[in-house]
Formats: C-alpha cells, sequence, structure tokens
C-alpha cells in the first residue's frame, strides 16, 4: 500500500479543511463539450487520478465521448501518442476520423473568426497555408496504436508493451518510477552517483528538440474498448478470483498512469437493473429468490456482479456492469445514459407498466412523439470530489459531433 502524500505543517495551517487536491491544477484532456467538461471541471486527468471507467449501455455516447477525447488529446499537442485495445474487433476507425476531420474543421473556423479561440490546442501541428486539411486527419492516425486482444492474457501483454513503449519514448528523468522514488529517498552523501548538472549532449539533445525545461511532458492516451467483455467472463466463471484479476488490473493502470503521465479511459458496458423489469405477476424479490433456488451460486454471482453505483437520477435503472469491484478499483467513474429529455417526455416515458411501459431508463428505445438527452454523470471520484456533477448532451444529425444541453 503506498503511504499518504506528506503537506507541511505551514499548508495544514492556512487550509484547515484538508482539501490539498482541488488547490494543484492538474492536467486534464477535454470532450470539446462545455457541458460534459463543466460536470468533469476541465476534462478527465492525466497522471494521477488518470484511470476512468466510462460506463454505459449501447446507444448512450460513452464512445463517441471516447472518441473525442481521443482527438483532443490528438490535437492539444505534436508529440502525444494513442494506443487503442480493441477487446471485441468493433473498433470503427471511420468514425474516429469522421470524429477528427469535424474538429479539425471546428478549429480552422475558430481561429478564422477568432485566433484566441482554439488557443487549447495551439500546438496541434497545422498544414501550412494554402494547403488541404484532408491529409491532417491520417498524420493524426498515424499516432495511434491499435492492438486487438481476445483474453486477459493479451489484454495485460498489450498493456505491458504500451507500457513500455512509454518508457522508451518518454525521458525518464522528467517522472522517476516509485522504485526510482525509494532510491531517491534513501540516506546517500549529496551528488553520489547522481551528477548535479545534465551533460553537455544532453542539454543540446533538448535543444535541437525545442524543448524548455517548463515544457510539459508528452502525455500519452490509453483506451482500453472495452472492459467487459474480457473480465465479465472471467467473474461469472469465478466470482472471487475474477474480481481479484479485475482489482490488480486496474492497481497496474494506475501505476502506469502516474509514471508516464498517462490517461486511460475504461469503456464498461452497463445494463438496466434486475429489480426494474420483474416478470409478469412476480416482484423482483421473487424472481431473486428463484434465481438462487435454480440456477445456484452462478446466478448469485450474477446478481452480485449488478451491484454497483446508483444513478444520481431516481428514474435511471441503468447499472454499471463488473459490480463493486469495479468502483473500487478505479480513479473515476462515469455513467453516460440516455434519458427523456423533459418533464413531458418523461410522464410519457415512464407512464405505462413494466419494460412494454418504457421503464427502460439508460439505453432508451425511443417512442414516437418522446425527446431524449444523453447525460453524463460522475458516479465516483478519488481526487477531486466531482461525485453528483453532470451534463447533458445530444449527438447532432451526423452522428459524430456532440452538442451540450442547458439545464432548465
Amino acid at each position: 500500500m503506498t503511504a499518504a502524500r506528506p503537506h507541511l505543517a505551514s499548508a495544514i495551517l492556512d487550509n484547515p479543511s484538508g482539501s490539498f487536491g482541488h488547490s494543484v491544477k492538474k492536467r486534464k484532456v477535454c470532450t470539446n463539450c462545455i457541458a460534459l467538461d463543466d460536470a468533469l471541471v476541465g476534462g478527465f486527468s492525466y497522471g494521477d487520478g488518470g484511470v476512468t471507467c466510462l460506463s454505459g449501455d449501447t446507444g448512450t455516447g460513452k464512445t463517441l465521448i471516447a472518441y473525442h477525447v481521443l482527438a483532443s488529446h490528438l490535437l492539444s499537442s505534436a508529440n502525444n501518442l494513442a494506443t487503442i485495445i480493441d477487446t471485441t474487433g468493433s473498433f470503427d476507425v471511420l468514425r474516429l476520423n469522421d470524429v477528427i476531420r469535424l474538429r479539425l474543421r471546428n478549429r480552422h473556423s475558430s481561429v478564422i473568426q477568432n485566433p484566441r479561440a482554439a488557443i487549447s490546442e495551439k500546438k496541434a501541428p497545422s498544414p501550412p497555408d494554402g494547403e488541404t486539411h484532408d491529409n491532417e486527419p491520417a498524420h493524426l492516425l498515424d499516432k495511434i496504436s491499435i492492438t486487438p486482444v481476445f483474453d486477459f492474457t493479451g489484454l495485460r501483454d498489450a498493456v505491458r508493451e504500451f507500457s513500455e513503449k512509454l518508457t522508451q519514448t518518454q525521458d525518464p528523468r522528467a517522472s522517476p518510477t516509485e522504485d526510482e522514488d525509494e532510491d531517491l529517498s534513501t540516506d546517500s552523501p549529496a551528488g553520489a552517483h547522481r551528477p548535479t548538472t545534465p551533460q553537455p549532449h544532453t542539454q543540446a539533445h533538448d535543444r535541437a528538440r525545442g524543448e524548455g525545461k517548463d515544457a510539459p511532458r508528452p502525455a500519452a492516451l490509453l483506451l482500453i474498448d472495452n472492459l467487459t467483455s474480457i473480465i465479465q467472463p472471467l467473474i461469472r466463471a469465478h466470482y472471487a478470483g475474477g474480481h481479484d484479476i479485475l482489482t490488480t488490473f486496474i492497481r497496474s493502470l494506475r501505476h502506469l498512469a502516474r509514471t508516464h503521465n498517462a490517461c486511460v479511459l475504461l469503456l464498461n458496458s452497463a445494463s438496466p437493473s434486475a429489480s426494474a423489469f420483474p416478470a409478469p405477476g412476480t416482484s423482483a424479490t421473487g424472481t431473486a429468490t428463484s434465481n438462487r433456488a435454480a440456477g445456484g451460486g452462478r446466478e448469485v454471482g450474477r446478481t452480485m456482479e449488478m451491484q454497483s453505483l446508483p444513478s444520481i437520477f431516481a428514474s435511471n435503472q441503468s447499472v454499471p456492469l463488473l459490480g463493486a469491484a469495479l468502483a473500487a478499483a478505479v480513479d473515476v467513474h462515469v455513467l453516460v445514459s440516455k434519458l427523456p429529455r423533459s418533464e413531458r417526455d418523461a410522464r410519457m416515458y415512464y407512464g405505462g407498466n413494466g419494460a412494454e411501459g418504457g421503464v427502460r431508463a439508460g439505453g432508451g428505445g425511443a417512442r414516437e412523439g418522446i425527446a431524449f438527452v444523453r447525460v453524463l454523470e460522475v458516479l465516483l471520484d478519488r481526487e477531486e470530489g466531482r461525485e453528483g456533477r453532470w451534463g447533458a448532451f445530444v449527438v447532432e444529425r451526423d452522428g459524430v459531433g456532440i452538442e451540450g444541453v442547458e439545464r432548465i
């Protein structure tokens, strides 16, 4: 277990509440949607607190959000790299390409109208004046590596390769590992075996790369799409053992994020709560009892798997899969749902009885005359205390853009 970080006594005196996490400005990557970035207080973090799980049912927009975060990451610096681990073989490169093209068009339009509008993406490579932007998406896609995996062993090996790649490409002096931290804390003569100034060739190398001492480190982003398809079979086969594997794996991801200044996004599926759809004439309690009697430990394991953090919206019965073990391991847990947009829409949607009456919160099947909105809400946040914050958005007609919805 890692020891708590020490604080100066003077800092404690000046800040008796002890909320030191908010005093440090964290490096983040945005979604490019104001409503969502406000809910996330700037976006998803790199480094400490950098492992985020995006849970949501099919069609809620969680994958589209991840694509926009990936585009923001690549556009924010020419040195940033990204790796996508595809566990289902369904990663949509064409849609990601469309997202990048949209973001480039929007940035180009913003620069023409207001040169200061795109300041957050000013470090991204841009073609010279008079050249087309058509080849720039391909240039950005060249910085993304996609690794298909089919089981947990492949997933673990892909993450190890990602870590080794970052070790080779990043400056190791910028962020020592935990073992190096221990070496630095040992009692040894000042300056022994550790030069106080960089070697001349190192200084020349830094100048050639144009890196000042205050320049930010190149950041990395790892997207696992998705975690459920790999971990869920392990949990169903052996509940306790599967959760131990999940916890250990995410702990290694948190160490990777801290060591390499990385942002790790885990896509996770969600499902309507079992209690939301009792069979006709059967209560939720009765259904659970019959499952225990008929299905034994496997069904009990599935019921326990469904237990997780609840939504802040009482009508939202969508529950992230992989259970409490996932919620206890990640730094930030976000749920993306599809809900009725207005009170009128909610009355129409939830007005019936049972599943046919419309209690299908989370994924949401469209009914004629009902408008829906996507909602991103923070279920858990270990670093910044953003639990309960939320933002609403809609997917534009092209299926690529996302636009925030103002609260009424």
